[in-house]
Protein backbone atom coordinates (compact mmCIF):
# COMPACT_ATOMS: atom_id res chain seq x y z
CA UNK A 1 0.00 0.00 0.00
CA UNK A 2 1.13 3.33 -0.72
CA UNK A 3 0.87 7.13 0.89
CA UNK A 4 -2.14 8.54 -1.90
CA UNK A 5 0.17 11.67 -1.98
CA UNK A 6 2.92 9.76 -3.32
CA UNK A 7 2.38 11.21 -6.55
CA UNK A 8 5.00 9.15 -8.42
CA UNK A 9 5.73 6.14 -6.56
CA UNK A 10 6.44 3.84 -9.65
CA UNK A 11 7.83 0.53 -8.59
CA UNK A 12 7.04 -0.84 -5.24
CA UNK A 13 3.53 -2.62 -4.43
CA UNK A 14 3.94 -5.15 -7.47
CA UNK A 15 6.97 -6.62 -5.60
CA UNK A 16 6.02 -7.39 -2.19
CA UNK A 17 7.85 -10.46 -1.62
CA UNK A 18 6.87 -12.96 1.40
CA UNK A 19 8.49 -12.31 4.24
CA UNK A 20 7.71 -13.76 7.56
CA UNK A 21 9.75 -11.64 9.96
CA UNK A 22 7.80 -10.47 12.57
CA UNK A 23 8.26 -7.17 14.19
CA UNK A 24 5.48 -6.43 16.23
CA UNK A 25 6.23 -6.86 20.07
CA UNK A 26 10.39 -6.89 19.29
CA UNK A 27 12.61 -4.46 20.73
CA UNK A 28 14.99 -2.80 17.85
CA UNK A 29 18.46 -4.01 19.15
CA UNK A 30 20.19 -0.81 17.37
CA UNK A 31 18.25 2.35 18.52
CA UNK A 32 18.97 4.13 15.27
CA UNK A 33 17.93 1.69 12.09
CA UNK A 34 15.26 -1.79 12.11
CA UNK A 35 17.60 -2.95 9.08
CA UNK A 36 20.47 -2.60 6.90
CA UNK A 37 20.63 -3.13 3.15
CA UNK A 38 24.20 -3.64 1.94
CA UNK A 39 25.33 -1.83 4.86
CA UNK A 40 23.13 1.02 4.97
CA UNK A 41 20.80 1.61 7.92
CA UNK A 42 16.82 1.72 7.45
CA UNK A 43 16.28 4.11 10.45
CA UNK A 44 13.41 3.42 12.40
CA UNK A 45 12.18 7.08 12.14
CA UNK A 46 12.07 6.35 8.28
CA UNK A 47 9.89 3.01 9.01
CA UNK A 48 7.87 4.49 11.66
CA UNK A 49 6.76 7.30 9.39
CA UNK A 50 5.78 5.10 6.46
CA UNK A 51 4.16 2.73 9.15
CA UNK A 52 2.21 5.39 10.52
CA UNK A 53 1.09 6.89 6.79
CA UNK A 54 0.21 3.70 5.59
CA UNK A 55 -1.97 2.67 8.90
CA UNK A 56 -3.94 5.78 8.63
CA UNK A 57 -4.98 4.87 5.26
CA UNK A 58 -5.99 1.74 5.91
CA UNK A 59 -8.35 2.87 9.02
CA UNK A 60 -9.84 5.18 7.41
CA UNK A 61 -10.68 2.74 5.04
CA UNK A 62 -11.45 -0.37 7.14
CA UNK A 63 -12.50 1.00 10.26
CA UNK A 64 -10.65 2.22 13.23
CA UNK A 65 -10.46 -1.60 14.28
CA UNK A 66 -8.54 -3.06 11.30
CA UNK A 67 -5.25 -3.28 13.00
CA UNK A 68 -6.67 -5.73 15.41
CA UNK A 69 -7.76 -8.13 13.24
CA UNK A 70 -6.79 -11.57 12.72
CA UNK A 71 -5.34 -12.29 9.77
CA UNK A 72 -5.62 -16.02 10.15
CA UNK A 73 -2.25 -16.97 10.16
CA UNK A 74 -1.83 -16.59 13.97
CA UNK A 75 -0.96 -12.65 13.20
CA UNK A 76 -2.97 -9.39 13.27
CA UNK A 77 -3.23 -7.40 10.32
CA UNK A 78 -0.97 -4.67 12.33
CA UNK A 79 1.98 -7.05 12.39
CA UNK A 80 1.43 -8.08 8.77
CA UNK A 81 1.12 -4.43 7.80
CA UNK A 82 4.59 -4.34 9.37
CA UNK A 83 6.16 -6.97 7.61
CA UNK A 84 4.89 -5.34 3.93
CA UNK A 85 5.86 -1.50 5.05
CA UNK A 86 9.56 -2.66 5.89
CA UNK A 87 10.03 -5.16 2.74
CA UNK A 88 8.67 -1.91 0.54
CA UNK A 89 11.68 0.11 2.28
CA UNK A 90 13.99 -2.63 1.93
CA UNK A 91 12.99 -3.31 -1.89
CA UNK A 92 12.97 0.50 -3.01
CA UNK A 93 16.76 0.67 -1.09
CA UNK A 94 18.13 -1.93 -2.82
CA UNK A 95 16.69 -0.16 -6.31
CA UNK A 96 17.86 3.46 -5.15
CA UNK A 97 21.50 1.48 -4.57
CA UNK A 98 21.69 0.17 -7.98
CA UNK A 99 20.36 3.28 -9.83
CA UNK A 100 23.58 4.96 -7.56
CA UNK A 101 26.12 2.18 -8.79
CA UNK A 102 24.63 3.18 -12.39
CA UNK A 103 25.19 7.25 -11.51
CA UNK A 104 21.92 7.77 -11.99
CA UNK A 105 21.36 11.25 -10.42
CA UNK A 106 18.02 14.01 -10.49
CA UNK A 107 19.47 17.23 -10.74
CA UNK A 108 17.84 20.22 -8.56
CA UNK A 109 15.62 22.23 -11.10
CA UNK A 110 14.58 18.45 -12.08
CA UNK A 111 12.91 17.99 -8.47
CA UNK A 112 11.88 21.46 -8.19
CA UNK A 113 9.69 21.56 -11.59
CA UNK A 114 7.96 18.27 -9.93
CA UNK A 115 7.40 19.65 -6.48
CA UNK A 116 5.36 22.31 -8.11
CA UNK A 117 4.01 20.19 -9.80
CA UNK A 118 2.63 18.31 -7.35
CA UNK A 119 2.07 21.40 -5.88
CA UNK A 120 -0.81 22.31 -8.28
CA UNK A 121 -1.88 19.20 -8.40
CA UNK A 122 -2.99 19.14 -4.66
CA UNK A 123 -4.66 22.68 -5.31
CA UNK A 124 -1.50 25.19 -4.28
CA UNK A 125 0.72 25.94 -1.47
CA UNK A 126 -1.94 26.23 1.03
CA UNK A 127 -3.85 22.99 0.69
CA UNK A 128 -0.54 21.12 0.49
CA UNK A 129 0.05 22.74 3.26
CA UNK A 130 -3.40 21.34 5.23
CA UNK A 131 -2.85 17.74 3.48
CA UNK A 132 0.81 17.98 5.17
CA UNK A 133 -0.38 18.74 8.75
CA UNK A 134 -3.43 16.38 8.39
CA UNK A 135 -1.09 13.54 7.39
CA UNK A 136 1.54 14.62 10.13
CA UNK A 137 4.20 15.28 7.27
CA UNK A 138 7.29 17.36 6.51
CA UNK A 139 8.07 19.41 3.07
CA UNK A 140 11.47 17.72 4.12
CA UNK A 141 9.64 14.30 3.69
CA UNK A 142 7.53 15.38 0.56
CA UNK A 143 10.69 16.18 -1.38
CA UNK A 144 12.70 13.48 -0.09
CA UNK A 145 9.79 11.44 -0.91
CA UNK A 146 9.50 12.37 -4.72
CA UNK A 147 13.24 12.82 -5.32
CA UNK A 148 13.17 8.94 -4.18
CA UNK A 149 10.58 8.12 -6.75
CA UNK A 150 11.93 10.33 -9.44
CA UNK A 151 15.53 8.13 -9.07
CA UNK A 152 13.44 5.34 -9.14
CA UNK A 153 11.43 5.93 -12.38
CA UNK A 154 14.99 6.80 -14.34
CA UNK A 155 16.32 3.72 -13.22
CA UNK A 156 13.30 2.32 -14.64
CA UNK A 157 13.39 4.01 -18.09
CA UNK A 158 17.19 3.09 -18.43
CA UNK A 159 16.53 -0.29 -17.94
CA UNK A 160 13.84 -0.32 -20.82
CA UNK A 161 16.02 1.69 -22.81
CA UNK A 162 18.44 -1.43 -22.53
CA UNK A 163 16.23 -3.97 -23.79
CA UNK A 164 13.53 -1.58 -25.76
CA UNK A 165 14.78 -0.30 -28.77
CA UNK A 166 13.55 2.24 -31.39
CA UNK A 167 13.54 -0.44 -34.31
CA UNK A 168 11.37 -2.71 -32.09
CA UNK A 169 8.76 0.37 -31.43
CA UNK A 170 9.35 1.26 -35.15
CA UNK A 171 8.22 -2.71 -36.03
CA UNK A 172 5.31 -2.43 -33.62
CA UNK A 173 4.17 0.43 -35.76
CA UNK A 174 4.21 -0.65 -39.15
CA UNK A 175 2.21 -4.15 -38.00
CA UNK A 176 -0.53 -1.94 -35.95
CA UNK A 177 -0.45 1.67 -37.64
CA UNK A 178 -4.41 1.35 -37.30
CA UNK A 179 -4.03 1.48 -33.60
CA UNK A 180 -1.45 3.90 -33.02
CA UNK A 181 -2.75 6.76 -35.40
CA UNK A 182 -4.87 8.94 -32.46
CA UNK A 183 -6.50 12.37 -32.58
CA UNK A 184 -7.85 14.64 -29.88
CA UNK A 185 -11.05 15.75 -30.16
CA UNK A 186 -14.08 17.99 -28.47
CA UNK A 187 -17.15 17.01 -28.67
CA UNK A 188 -20.87 18.66 -27.76
CA UNK A 189 -23.11 15.79 -26.17
CA UNK A 190 -26.83 16.22 -25.72
CA UNK A 191 -30.16 14.02 -25.50
CA UNK A 192 -31.99 14.74 -29.31
CA UNK A 193 -31.45 15.18 -32.88
CA UNK A 194 -33.30 18.19 -32.85
CA UNK A 195 -30.76 19.43 -29.97
CA UNK A 196 -28.08 18.95 -32.00
CA UNK A 197 -29.02 19.83 -34.76
CA UNK A 198 -29.87 23.16 -33.68
CA UNK A 199 -26.05 23.56 -32.00
CA UNK A 200 -24.84 22.70 -35.19
CA UNK A 201 -26.80 25.84 -37.35
CA UNK A 202 -25.36 28.13 -34.33
CA UNK A 203 -21.53 26.71 -35.28
CA UNK A 204 -22.61 27.13 -38.65
CA UNK A 205 -23.25 30.45 -38.79
CA UNK A 206 -19.95 31.68 -36.80
CA UNK A 207 -20.50 30.85 -32.95
CA UNK A 208 -18.19 29.28 -31.35
CA UNK A 209 -17.83 25.94 -30.27
CA UNK A 210 -16.01 26.33 -27.09
CA UNK A 211 -18.73 28.60 -26.23
CA UNK A 212 -21.83 26.33 -26.92
CA UNK A 213 -19.94 23.68 -25.03
CA UNK A 214 -22.16 24.73 -21.99
CA UNK A 215 -25.48 23.48 -23.87
CA UNK A 216 -23.40 19.76 -23.51
CA UNK A 217 -24.93 16.99 -20.98
CA UNK A 218 -22.07 15.67 -19.93
CA UNK A 219 -20.47 16.56 -16.92
CA UNK A 220 -17.99 19.15 -16.64
CA UNK A 221 -18.08 19.20 -20.16
CA UNK A 222 -18.12 23.06 -20.30
CA UNK A 223 -15.09 23.56 -18.02
CA UNK A 224 -13.41 21.28 -20.46
CA UNK A 225 -14.40 22.96 -23.52
CA UNK A 226 -15.69 19.27 -24.54
CA UNK A 227 -12.41 17.81 -24.80
CA UNK A 228 -11.78 14.39 -24.53
CA UNK A 229 -7.75 14.51 -25.20
CA UNK A 230 -5.67 12.11 -27.63
CA UNK A 231 -7.69 8.47 -28.24
CA UNK A 232 -6.78 5.82 -30.82
CA UNK A 233 -9.65 4.37 -32.94
CA UNK A 234 -10.60 1.31 -30.67
CA UNK A 235 -10.82 3.77 -27.44
CA UNK A 236 -14.35 4.64 -28.63
CA UNK A 237 -17.84 3.19 -30.03
CA UNK A 238 -17.36 2.99 -33.51
CA UNK A 239 -19.82 5.34 -34.75
CA UNK A 240 -18.09 7.77 -33.03
CA UNK A 241 -14.56 7.06 -34.55
CA UNK A 242 -15.86 6.65 -37.84
CA UNK A 243 -16.75 9.92 -37.73
CA UNK A 244 -13.75 11.93 -35.84
CA UNK A 245 -10.93 9.89 -37.87
CA UNK A 246 -12.56 10.95 -40.81
CA UNK A 247 -12.29 14.87 -39.93
CA UNK A 248 -9.44 16.77 -40.51
CA UNK A 249 -7.72 19.39 -37.62
CA UNK A 250 -10.25 22.24 -37.27
CA UNK A 251 -13.34 20.73 -38.80
CA UNK A 252 -16.54 19.98 -37.03
CA UNK A 253 -18.53 16.77 -37.98
CA UNK A 254 -22.25 16.54 -38.60
CA UNK A 255 -24.54 15.05 -35.99
CA UNK A 256 -23.38 12.15 -34.62
CA UNK A 257 -25.83 9.33 -33.25
CA UNK A 258 -24.23 6.16 -30.79
CA UNK A 259 -25.93 4.97 -27.66
CA UNK A 260 -25.26 8.14 -25.40
CA UNK A 261 -26.60 10.42 -27.44
CA UNK A 262 -26.45 12.55 -30.42
CA UNK A 263 -22.79 14.11 -30.93
CA UNK A 264 -21.32 17.09 -32.76
CA UNK A 265 -17.53 16.75 -32.83
CA UNK A 266 -14.46 18.92 -33.43
CA UNK A 267 -11.31 17.46 -33.89
CA UNK A 268 -8.69 19.67 -32.80
CA UNK A 269 -5.37 17.18 -33.65
CA UNK A 270 -4.15 14.01 -35.29
CA UNK A 271 -0.77 11.92 -34.74
CA UNK A 272 0.27 9.86 -36.96
CA UNK A 273 3.86 10.01 -37.79
CA UNK A 274 6.18 7.16 -36.12
CA UNK A 275 7.81 10.32 -34.08
CA UNK A 276 4.35 11.12 -33.23
CA UNK A 277 3.47 8.03 -31.82
CA UNK A 278 6.64 7.07 -30.72
CA UNK A 279 6.40 7.25 -26.54
CA UNK A 280 2.97 5.57 -26.98
CA UNK A 281 3.85 3.03 -28.54
CA UNK A 282 7.26 2.93 -26.42
CA UNK A 283 4.84 2.52 -23.23
CA UNK A 284 3.16 -0.56 -24.68
CA UNK A 285 6.42 -1.65 -24.99
CA UNK A 286 7.46 -1.32 -21.78
CA UNK A 287 3.99 -2.50 -20.52
CA UNK A 288 4.40 -5.93 -22.09
CA UNK A 289 8.38 -6.00 -20.89
CA UNK A 290 6.94 -5.32 -17.51
CA UNK A 291 7.70 -9.29 -16.35
CA UNK A 292 11.79 -8.79 -17.22
CA UNK A 293 12.02 -5.39 -14.57
CA UNK A 294 9.66 -7.09 -11.81
CA UNK A 295 12.77 -9.84 -12.56
CA UNK A 296 15.19 -7.57 -12.07
CA UNK A 297 13.55 -5.97 -9.02
CA UNK A 298 13.31 -9.56 -7.64
CA UNK A 299 17.34 -10.53 -8.22
CA UNK A 300 18.32 -7.33 -6.34
CA UNK A 301 16.31 -7.69 -3.78
CA UNK A 302 17.42 -11.71 -3.97
CA UNK A 303 21.23 -10.58 -3.56
CA UNK A 304 21.18 -7.87 -1.37
CA UNK A 305 22.35 -8.53 2.14
CA UNK A 306 19.95 -7.62 4.62
CA UNK A 307 19.84 -7.70 8.13
CA UNK A 308 17.38 -7.18 10.62
CA UNK A 309 18.32 -5.16 14.08
CA UNK A 310 15.91 -6.83 16.30
CA UNK A 311 16.24 -8.91 19.62
CA UNK A 312 14.66 -12.70 17.73
CA UNK A 313 12.48 -14.68 19.53
CA UNK A 314 11.82 -17.06 16.89
CA UNK A 315 11.82 -15.36 13.77
CA UNK A 316 12.27 -17.16 9.95
CA UNK A 317 13.72 -14.80 7.39
CA UNK A 318 13.81 -15.12 3.51
CA UNK A 319 16.10 -17.83 2.50
CA UNK A 320 17.99 -15.06 0.49
CA UNK A 321 18.98 -13.18 3.69
CA UNK A 322 19.84 -16.74 5.58
CA UNK A 323 22.16 -17.37 2.08
CA UNK A 324 24.10 -14.09 2.85
CA UNK A 325 24.37 -14.94 6.79
CA UNK A 326 25.95 -17.89 5.93
CA UNK A 327 27.90 -16.16 2.97
CA UNK A 328 29.09 -13.50 5.58
CA UNK A 329 30.29 -16.61 8.08
CA UNK A 330 32.33 -18.17 5.33
CA UNK A 331 34.00 -14.91 4.21
CA UNK A 332 35.07 -14.30 8.20
CA UNK A 333 36.70 -17.86 8.48
CA UNK A 334 38.26 -17.57 5.14
CA UNK A 335 39.78 -13.67 6.67
CA UNK A 336 40.67 -15.47 9.49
Amino acid sequence: MQNRLNKKILLITFLILSVVLVLSGCNVSKEEGVATVNGKIISKSDFDLNFDINKRIYESQLGSDVMSRDMGNGKTFEEELKNIVLENIIIEEVILQAAEKEKIKLTKDELDEAINEFTESVGGKEKLKEILQQNHMTDEYIRSRMEKDMVIGKYRDKFYESIISEEDAKNLYEKNKDLYISVKASHILVNTEEEAKDILKKINAGENFDDLTKLSIEPGAEERKGDLGYFTKDRMVPEFSEAAFELKPGEISDVVKTDFGYHIIKLVDRKESFEEVKDDIIAVLQNQQSEKFEEKIKELRDTAKVEYLIKEEKVENKDTDEANKEENKEENKDNN
